[in-house]
């Protein structure tokens, strides 16, 4: 009776709730998550004030603040939603399954992927580690439940309610890239607020840019939209169009300051894909979708020319010079080679060894031991999808590609019929994987790719209620 008593309440308490009231709550705990590099950055510069010199783990801690917050909301509110959803529709294991299976096939592979997740922390060294995570990135098992609690929310989302999200997390975006273009002429308010070598939450330029190979394909997809409606006489969608515009060419100019060359190369691949995915659905051959790649030449040039300079002064023409130079050098296999990337050639090669001594398992979540069984707290692979392989073992690694690809080519059968806002999220998600091939995997900037991730998910799909109706 006690059992069925609280049955009765929790479904009561879904019942006010209501559809409109679960998307209402997802929307404003991801708006708060969008928020949080602002939240974050006005704690660096009231905290600063009163340090002489930076301390680089300070920001952890800041960013922990934050983002527990988010986590435990998030949590609580997709537990309680999951659990009141089985209750109330009296809903088995092998009844999810079939659903997740006739509406988004691909989720298979993220769910397989949590419940090999726990067995990899059970087979762990330092399981208590993998479970909460280490000291560097924060990245153990409780941190990727947070993850899929934001896609989840971001799933939960309607249509308006996911531009919304994307509408502010731009806005965010637009500020910070505000302040990285003062920082770059040494203003002392700024200055103060960016913190060491980067912006905000972030504080080192590769973090800023794998967050800025989201944001940039985001307001490309937002401007080549406003150019449709107002190419269609909407005269409101003129003036957003400008303004995008303005915003994405600030950006631009705050990607060649930042001066991170992985995430260039996950901006101008998004680009490059969200103008092919343009010109299909729109059936139009238009010079004003290849505007996009267009500014981002005219950037490269003007700093390859040196009219604009990074933070350490650099141009892109510096940068690219270093980049062919570290090519030639792996692949000719000469002295120093390893050093390539930033020592990024010397690190992958060290993953490798690790993940080939535990192939099956890893290590666990946020783990790496050396060749003697000790923990290497200050070795990250600086490539997301070996980090995937070294913590979760290849077959985690299998799971999360998996996911990602059988995602994108479901999406891409059914592209002319997809809303622009899936478009954009979309190239949003490849613009973070690419970059992600040479970064590290922070817990404070893989959730917006999750965001984006779950933006995709169709909550309907053509044939679902048949097949449904058929089980039962």
């Amino acid at each position: 009776m006690e059992e069925k008593g609280k049955r009765i309440l929790l479904v009561s308490i879904l019942g006010r709730i209501g559809k409109e009231g679960f998307e209402e709550i997802s929307e404003w705990l991801l708006r708060l998550l969008c928020v949080t590099p602002l939240i974050t950055g006005i704690i660096n510069y009231i905290m600063l004030l009163d340090i002489p010199s930076y301390d680089p783990y300070l920001y952890n801690y800041r960013c922990i603040i934050v983002s527990s917050i988010g986590f435990i909301l998030m949590t609580v509110f997709i537990l309680f939603f999951i659990i009141g959803k089985i209750m109330h529709e009296h809903l088995g294991i092998k009844d999810i399954l079939w659903k997740v299976k006739c509406r988004e096939p691909w989720l298979l592979w993220w769910i397989a992927l949590l419940v090999w997740g726990i067995i990899t922390v059970v087979a762990s060294a330092y399981p208590k580690s993998a479970l909460l995570g280490g000291t560097i990135l924060y990245s153990g098992y409780i941190t990727h439940i947070y993850m899929i609690c934001v896609m989840i929310c971001a799933y939960l989302l309607n249509d308006d309610g996911r531009r919304r999200v994307i509408n502010t997390y731009v806005v965010v975006s637009d500020i910070l890239a505000i302040i990285m273009i003062s920082f770059n002429y040494d203003l002392p308010f700024f200055n103060s607020f960016s913190g060491y070598a980067g912006v905000a939450t972030f504080t080192n330029s590769n973090h800023y840019g794998y967050y800025l190979a989201m944001a940039i394909p985001c307001l490309a997809g937002l401007f080549l939209q406003k150019y449709d409606e107002a190419d269609q006489g909407k005269e409101k969608s003129n003036t957003s169009c400008i303004v995008f515009l303005v915003s994405y060419i600030i950006h631009m100019q705050a990607m060649v300051i930042n001066d991170c060359m992985g995430a260039f190369l996950g901006v101008f691949f998004s680009l490059v894909f969200l103008t092919v995915f343009w010109i299909i659905r729109r059936r139009k051959f238009k010079l004003a979708y290849f505007m996009p790649v267009i500014i981002l030449a005219v950037m490269v040039y003007l700093s390859y020319v040196g009219v604009i300079t990074s933070v350490l002064g650099k141009t892109t023409g510096t940068s690219l010079r270093v980049l062919f130079y570290d090519i030639f050098r792996v692949a000719k296999k000469s002295e120093g080679y390893e050093e390539a990337g930033t020592n990024r050639i010397y690190l992958w090669k060290e993953t490798i060894a690790a993940i080939k001594r535990n192939p099956v398992f890893g290590y666990g979540p946020d783990i790496m031991l050396d060749k003697n069984g000790n923990m290497c707290v200050s070795i990250t692979p600086h490539n997301e999808f070996l980090e995937c392989a070294l913590y979760m073992g290849i077959p985690g690694a299998i799971m999360y590609l998996g996911g990602l690809i059988s995602l994108f080519v479901n999406r891409l059968k059914n592209l002319k019929r997809l809303p622009d806002y899936m478009i954009t999220a979309a190239c949003a998600v490849i613009g973070y994987q690419i970059s992600a091939f040479f970064g590290v995997r922070k817990f404070h900037i893989v959730p917006y790719m999750f965001m984006f991730l779950g933006m995709i998910i169709m909550k309907e799909s053509k044939g679902t209620e048949d097949e449904e109706t058929k089980r039962v």
